[in-house]
């Protein structure tokens, strides 16, 4: 995997793991920081049944969905 391909996956993990923590009501500068963290320290797997779990949440409750 190329240098940008690994910068864009981090990055859409940063986005999702702030849009998630903000979303619970996290405030932002903290948000900002755990999503740092946790974006670099979950295994692919663990964050892809992540996403799935929120997106279906999400879709069950449509006004609170974080794009």
């Amino acid at each position: 995997m190329g240098g940008r391909k690994i910068a864009e996956r981090v990055y859409d993990r940063h986005c999702f793991f702030f849009k998630v923590l903000t979303n619970l009501g996290i405030p932002t500068e903290i948000a900002q920081r755990d999503a740092c963290r946790m974006e670099h320290a979950m295994s692919e797997e663990s964050y892809q049944a992540e996403k799935r779990s929120c997106r279906a949440r999400w879709a069950s409750n449509k006004g609170h969905q974080p794009k």
